[in-house]
């Protein structure tokens, strides 16, 4: 995957943060993986805070109600 030079700020304040904080040398791969991560966990929230906006806004519905539905279209028995 390209790389944009907004990414590689955003890796080299990361990193640097994280060398500065470490007590131990942290390998290359390592800083990397943890980049990663916290990228993916920062997405991940940001999926969750709008689901919960909509549903504050009251777009969406219960989950119950909507397996519900799907037991009703598909013909799916109740657990």
């Amino acid at each position: 995957m390209p790389a944009t030079l907004d990414e590689l700020n955003e890796f080299h304040r990361f990193a640097a943060e994280l060398i500065r904080e470490s007590e131990t040398p942290l390998e290359f791969g390592e800083l990397m993986e943890r980049w990663y991560d916290n990228r993916d966990r920062d997405q991940i929230n940001a999926i969750i805070r709008r689901g919960l906006q909509d549903i504050a806004e009251g777009r969406g519905i219960p989950a119950h109600e909507h397996l519900k539905q799907l037991r009703e279209k598909y013909g799916f028995p109740e657990l």
